[in-house]
Order: C-alpha cells, then sequence, then structure tokens
C-alpha cells in the first residue's frame, strides 16, 4: 500500500513534467508520457480502474475515435502510411486509460498541472526571444521576429506554438490561482505581457482575432468590479496600441492580414501554376478542401472513408488529373499538404462514422464543462480546440494531438471525480 501510495505521487510529478515539456522538442512530451504510463502502472489498483473504465462512458469516444483509425488500416493502400498514422495516435487510446481513469486530480493538483504548462511555455518563449534577439544583434536582421521563423528550432511551427500560448493566455486570464506564486497578479500581468506579444509576433490570425474579441472580453465580464476601471483603461490602451501598430506599419503580421482580402481565390483556383504562387494560407485552404470533397464524392468514401494511410494518394491523384491539362509540369507540391481542416481529414480518411464518433469527442465537453469549478478555462480551451480545426488538420502532427488529448483527459478526469464525490453519501 505504501509502495502504490508512493508511485502515485511520482505519476502526478510526471504529470506536471508532461504539462511542462508540452511546447518543448516532441521527444521530451514523448518521453514525458512514457514516464506517466510507467508510474501509472506501479500505482495501479485494478478494481478501482475496472470502476472507473466502465462508469466514465464519455471517454469511450476516444477509444472509439483511435479505433476506426486501426480498423481503417485493412482498407488502406498505403499500409505504411496507416500504420505510422495509428502509431502516433496511441494517445487517444492510451491516455484515456491512464489519466482519464487514473487518480483523481484534485483542484490542488490541476492548479500545478495548469502552473507547469504556463512556466513551460514561458521557457519555450522565452528561448525563441533569445535566438532571435542574437540574430538580431549578430546581423541586423528582424525576419526571424515573426511567423514560423520566430519558432526555429522547435518542432512545432508558429500556428501550432499560437495554440498553446492562446490556451495559457486563457489560464492566466480566467483561472483564480489559490496558491503562490501566480496569486500576485503583478507576475500574472507580467507572464501575460511576454506571452501577448509573441502570439501577436507568431502570426496566426484567428488565434489574435479571437483573443481581441472573445477571450479580452470574457476577462472584462469577469474581472472584480474594483479591479475594472484600471484594468479596463489598462487593457484598452495597450490593445489599441498594438492594433494602430499592426494596422499603420508595414510588418509581416500586417502583410498576412492584408493577403486575406486581396487575394482571389478564383485566380488561384484557375491557374495553371502548380507551384503555388497565387495562393495565400485561404485560398490554399480552400483549393484543398474542393479536391478533397471532389475525391469524397467520386470515390463514395462518405461510409468508410478511404482509410487513414491514403489521403495523400487520393489528394496526389486528383491533382494529377487537374493539372496535366493545364501544365506539363504538373507535379505539384501542394499534394504534401494535409487537408488543413481536421473535420475535413477525418471525414476523408473514415467516413460520416468516423467523423461523428470525432464531433462527439471534440464537441462534447462543452456540454459538461460548466458542471466543473474553473469551467470557463476549460470552455476556452474547447472552444479553442474546436475552431483551431477548421483551419488545420491537427491530428496529423504531434504538436496538437498529444496536447489536446492531455487536456482532455485532464478534463474528463476532473469532471468525473467531482461527480463522484456529489454522489457520495455524507457521513
Amino acid at each position: 500500500m505504501l509502495f502504490r501510495a508512493r508511485a502515485q505521487q511520482f505519476y502526478f510529478f510526471s504529470l506536471y513534467l508532461a504539462a511542462f515539456v508540452t511546447s518543448l522538442p516532441f521527444s521530451f512530451g514523448s518521453g514525458s508520457l512514457l514516464l506517466v504510463v510507467f508510474f501509472w502502472l506501479l500505482s495501479l489498483n485494478p478494481k478501482k480502474f475496472a470502476t472507473n473504465f466502465l462508469n466514465r462512458k464519455l471517454l469511450w469516444f476516444s477509444i472509439a475515435f483511435f479505433l476506426l483509425h486501426a480498423i481503417s488500416y485493412f482498407y488502406s493502400i498505403d499500409k505504411y502510411q496507416s500504420s505510422m498514422d495509428i502509431e502516433r495516435k496511441l494517445c487517444f487510446l492510451g491516455l484515456p486509460l491512464v489519466i482519464g481513469c487514473g487518480p483523481e486530480i484534485t483542484l490542488k493538483k490541476l492548479e500545478n498541472i495548469l502552473f507547469a504548462f504556463v512556466i513551460g511555455l514561458t521557457l519555450s518563449i522565452s528561448i525563441c526571444f533569445y535566438n532571435a534577439i542574437h540574430i538580431w544583434s549578430q546581423t541586423g536582421a528582424t525576419k526571424q521576429f515573426f511567423y514560423h521563423a520566430l519558432v526555429h528550432g522547435f518542432d512545432a511551427n508558429a500556428v501550432y506554438f499560437s495554440f498553446y500560448t492562446i490556451t495559457s493566455i486563457a489560464i492566466l486570464l480566467l483561472y483564480t490561482w489559490e496558491s503562490p506564486p501566480l496569486r500576485s497578479i503583478w507576475l500574472r500581468y507580467f507572464l501575460l505581457s511576454i506571452q501577448i506579444i509573441f502570439l501577436i509576433l507568431l502570426s496566426s490570425k484567428m488565434l489574435i482575432l479571437f483573443f481581441a474579441f472573445i477571450l479580452f472580453p470574457l476577462f472584462l465580464i469577469k474581472t472584480k468590479k474594483k479591479q475594472l476601471i484600471i484594468t479596463r483603461l489598462f487593457g484598452f490602451i495597450a490593445a489599441i496600441g498594438l492594433f494602430l501598430i499592426i494596422a499603420y506599419t508595414n510588418n509581416p503580421i500586417h502583410t498576412r492580414f492584408q493577403d486575406i482580402l486581396k487575394n482571389d481565390e478564383n485566380k488561384a483556383w484557375m491557374s495553371s501554376d502548380p507551384n503555388g504562387k497565387h495562393f495565400n494560407s485561404l485560398s490554399l485552404r480552400l483549393f484543398l478542401w474542393k479536391t478533397a470533397l471532389a475525391n469524397i464524392e467520386e470515390n463514395n468514401l462518405w461510409w468508410k472513408g478511404c482509410g487513414n494511410g491514403d489521403v495523400e494518394i487520393y489528394q496526389k491523384r486528383k491533382l494529377e488529373q487537374y493539372y496535366a491539362g493545364k501544365n506539363p509540369d504538373w507535379q505539384t507540391p501542394l499534394w504534401q499538404f494535409n487537408l488543413h481542416n481536421e473535420y475535413m481529414q477525418v471525414l476523408m480518411m473514415l467516413g460520416i462514422p468516423g467523423l461523428s464518433v470525432f464531433l462527439l469527442m471534440i464537441f462534447l465537453p462543452l456540454f459538461f464543462v460548466r458542471k466543473v469549478k474553473h469551467c470557463i478555462v476549460f470552455f476556452i480551451f474547447f472552444l479553442v480546440s474546436a475552431m483551431f480545426m477548421l483551419q488545420e488538420s491537427a491530428f496529423q502532427t504531434q504538436a496538437a494531438f498529444l496536447f489536446y488529448s492531455f487536456f482532455l483527459n485532464i478534463f474528463w478526469n476532473v469532471y468525473y471525480s467531482e461527480k463522484e464525490k456529489q454522489l457520495q453519501p455524507s457521513v
């Protein structure tokens, strides 16, 4: 019993470590989760685990999502890509068992997990700023302060770092901290200033707009009345200043927003140039979605999909048909892109049954989130995730699926732990 209790302590330390290394290169995340599994096995109470697994039915959707990928192996043409995809997505099978059905995550432990995540991300941001400033001091160049160049050297690109950063900003703004050091409002504001600047420099258009029009207004609503006037004044002055700088100076962030307004998607679609010169981020996505829908319709992929290994095969074939009559050099890099929309990606891979399970896994937490303490932080996380997957095939890279699955199962553990406490008879 003492051994199991000690192993459980190490289990929670490994959870904190996993949260801390989320934004670091992928090998750190994989290694930390192996530690979580190891200490979970050492602390396992089989009877308690079986009870949790049978009672926590909302965890089953994640497991079903993985199993549908595994089944699709048998009708995928590219068995290698299919097996690699299944291996990468083992977290959808393992984390519901190891974290969702694991030892109770109390509110104190939840706070430790969130703190570890915020501090780990701040470390990654500091490394990015240090590298950018070092290059500037040596060469005078500034392009390394923006977009993908800012996070050069990390496995996750700027878009996924924006996903991490908006989550961390939501935690710092909306979570009610009960323990030091983040009970200090000045420390939180210091970390927020760093992370908001980082978010803007990352130049993710959707998440910058999400912060400006959803997250910051929610913070103002939640702020206590005695703090409201100062907070509003400081926040509005800072926000107006930042947006004026972005809007009226020549900078890469302004350029990315401007490209969306001036580029013609129809022109890009009709172009015979397969190298993407006419595409911006929006028109490229529209192009890929159109080819994916054409593939689904023409090959009748609605009910079982093409399999998790074959999206690239079908996309390359469709692009070959499209460009062959327009340009003899049809060999285009576009087929190498994923669909940049996880809903579309799942529909093409697994058909309507897979998409249905995926939608339940993604959106059900939004219906249960109000039943847990600190629900606003989880609400923002799940809302951002659902929106983020409209523009990225997030579960095709470890940058997102480990991050999402980790916090999804943290949430379900907290939700079920609180629910089970309420059902226990009072003594």
